[in-house]
């Protein structure tokens, strides 16, 4: 590369070629041109890496990469007694127009410590991210948006489980039963002093689980003058992935509770509930005729096609999703499903013989049902 910044490649064979600049042989503190998402814009030129194709036609191309005096985020990730937090994840995410594919992330040394170099001038989010089990009920700051500039230095001591709200409440289950033992999630739904992009709950506040009386309590959650919405969700699943499988299945999605905090409030929320799942049992008997054979017969469950939004065309090829118990020497059968849920069509088949019967799962119940042997049609 000369004194005016150009570098020449000559007798480059025909191909496809990515000019890439070497971060390390840039002046400390600069950036090279990064890769482009595709959520980032291409009215940007240089900022992103740019594929080259040379071929007989075209033997000559002229590329501009652009190099960027980056800045400096760096602090401290401490809980809520002032201790060092190691291991949290800080992102800091673009949200300039055009740099939204660029995020920038470190992790927190052993004392709590992070840095974030070469960090390109622009607006950003700066967001925890927090996989230690102990400390995902220590609430997180929420996202807030910064300016950075071209060699700045900039100090973000980022704290767990300090702000002063809290909030509170109860999950029931469609009985009224307290419902213990449910993952219960806080998230901001606005970054606080912007009026940002919704966040997903990826950018949880916190996380904990329902005691023996289904009650929850968020504690530490922060706030601003603003009013900042906090959404409430029972986890989709309802329940740690390492429970007994089926312990605490959830019949149907919660619907979020949506809060507007303001610094120092203490809130009970709303009671939620939580449709406990009732596993539906079916025991079959195929009604085997004297002398018939198991050759070639099965059984399957045909569930229910996707429901699409009215209004939404109809994607093609929609899979059809089907389970096939396995028959016993004696014609019988079993399958069982969560509850509730959909009519599902059974179905025995043998050959061009077919039987066949819609059935609606009830929840908590066991179905004894005798099947015909299926017969080829006339």
């Amino acid at each position: 590369m000369d004194s005016r910044g150009e570098v020449v490649f000559d007798d480059l064979p025909e191909g496809a070629y990515w000019p890439i600049v070497d971060a390390d042989s840039l002046p400390t503190g600069y950036a090279p041109p990064g890769l482009q998402s595709t959520e980032s814009p291409a009215d940007l030129p240089g900022f992103f890496r740019t594929e080259v194709v040379i071929t007989a036609d075209a033997p000559h191309q002229e590329v501009t990469l652009v190099v960027s005096k980056g800045g400096l985020v760096h602090g401290y990730v401490r809980d809520n007694t002032g201790r060092g937090v190691a291991g949290v994840e800080i992102r800091c995410q673009a949200t300039t127009p055009g740099l939204e594919g660029f995020a920038f992330d470190t992790r927190s040394d052993d004392d709590g410590y992070y840095v974030i170099d070469r960090v390109r001038p622009g607006a950003y989010w700066i967001e925890l991210f927090v996989t230690d089990d102990d400390l995902r009920s220590l609430a997180r700051p929420a996202p807030h948006e910064f300016e950075l500039f071209g060699g700045e230095s900039l100090n973000k001591d980022l704290l767990l489980g300090a702000g002063d709200c809290r909030v509170e409440g109860v999950v029931v289950d469609q009985d009224g039963r307290p419902f213990p033992a449910l993952v219960v999630l806080a998230y901001y739904t606005k970054a606080l002093g912007s009026e940002g992009p919704r966040l997903s709950r990826n950018n949880q506040a916190a996380r904990t689980t329902t005691d023996s009386n289904g009650r929850y309590v968020f504690d530490g959650i922060y706030a601003t003058e603003a009013p900042v919405q906090l959404g409430i969700q029972v986890a989709p699943d309802g329940y740690y992935s390492g429970r007994e499988v089926g312990a605490n299945l959830l019949g149907a999605r919660v619907e979020r509770i949506a809060i507007d905090l303001r610094p120092g409030q203490s809130i009970q929320a709303r009671t939620v509930v939580a449709h406990r799942s009732r596993p539906f049992h079916l025991d079959g008997r195929i009604e085997l005729p004297e002398g018939a054979s198991l050759a070639g017969l099965r059984v399957f469950i045909i569930h229910p096609p996707p429901r699409i939004p009215e209004g939404v065309e109809t994607p093609n090829g929609v899979i059809v999703r089907r389970d096939q118990p396995r028959i016993e020497e004696d014609g019988t059968f079993e399958w069982s499903c969560e509850t509730p849920r959909d009519p599902f069509t059974l179905q025995v088949v043998r050959g061009s013989a077919k039987y066949e019967e819609e059935l609606l799962p009830i929840p908590g119940e066991t179905l004894f049902l005798s099947v015909p042997f299926p017969t080829a049609p006339n």
